[in-house]
């Protein structure tokens, strides 16, 4: 048996944002986060081409059955940190400065990434 998991790219979308719940808090009070990601069209193509691909790889090595998996829920959703010109639009400036913290915020070690 052997398996494969391929990572593409999130593309980013304007759809794609995390919010803070209404309701639901955990066990310190605080709200949840409330993540809504979808994908674009050309992470679907990508994912569909990595599948054709896998798949031939492992026929030509001898298998006999193969399983395509679907999307995990674990992937770095990048496009969910927009950057933009201005602050109405994005999170954070084209030179990666997190102009919501303060005019001196420079997130490093991709802690300007949602997850």
């Amino acid at each position: 048996m052997a398996g494969l998991w391929i990572v593409g790219e999130d593309m980013p979308r304007e759809e794609n944002r995390i919010t803070l719940h209404g309701d639901e808090k955990d066990e310190h009070g605080m709200p949840i986060a409330d993540v809504h990601f979808d994908d674009h069209a050309n992470d679907t193509a990508m994912r569909n081409h990595a599948y054709k691909q896998a798949t031939a790889l492992y026929d030509a090595v001898g298998a006999t059955r193969t399983f395509p998996t679907p999307p995990y829920p674990s992937t770095h959703n990048l496009g969910t940190d927009r950057m933009s010109e201005k602050a109405a639009d994005g999170v954070s400036l084209a030179i990666r400065q997190a102009d919501y913290i303060a005019p001196t915020g420079w997130p490093s070690l991709g802690n300007i990434q949602m997850t």
